[in-house]
């Protein structure tokens, strides 16, 4: 039996629900630092399925990458276009890094906001956990829907 794409999958052009933007990275800019969540963490507008096109300030690469999973101070983020037997991407690794002085990400306890984690670019990402131990296991959640695993944190930086 001959399959068929449904009718109204194509019922809006794709420039009315996503964006496409043009960036060329600054000299000292990686394309590996481009993979890192926490490089599009700043721009709040990114939408899932967004287009970014990147490119070299040398213009030694021009790629294009869709935002796959936007969230609170990152953006994960795939070389487009995606087909079968590419290959894997590159394990992703997220290095401590200090935001105001302190490290991220981390769990930290106050009083007013019991145990919390804080994201990668330092701002709360939740709070009110009752113990360490849950809000450990909300960072590790937190950074595995970011595609990183809870053991992807380098604490050598």
């Amino acid at each position: 039996m001959q399959k068929h794409l449904p009718a109204q999958a194509l019922l809006h052009r794709a420039e009315y629900h996503y964006n496409s933007y043009f960036a060329v990275q600054p000299e000292g800019h990686t394309l590996a630092d481009a993979m890192d969540p926490r490089y599009w963490g700043h721009f709040k507008t990114l939408k899932q399925f967004d287009i970014i096109r990147l490119r070299a300030f040398d213009g030694s690469y021009d790629v294009m990458l869709t935002v796959v999973h936007p969230m609170q101070g990152a953006a994960v983020v795939e070389f487009w276009p995606k087909v079968p037997d590419m290959e894997p991407q590159p394990e992703r690794h997220v290095e401590v890094k200090k935001v105001n002085g302190k490290t991220v990400p981390r769990v930290d306890h106050t009083k007013a906001t019991k145990w919390r984690v804080i994201g990668l670019d330092g701002n709360e990402y939740s709070r009110g956990h009752e113990t360490k131990e849950a809000a450990e296991r909300d960072m590790g959640a937190y950074l595995q829907s970011l595609g990183l695993g809870s053991d992807a944190v380098n604490p050598a930086a």
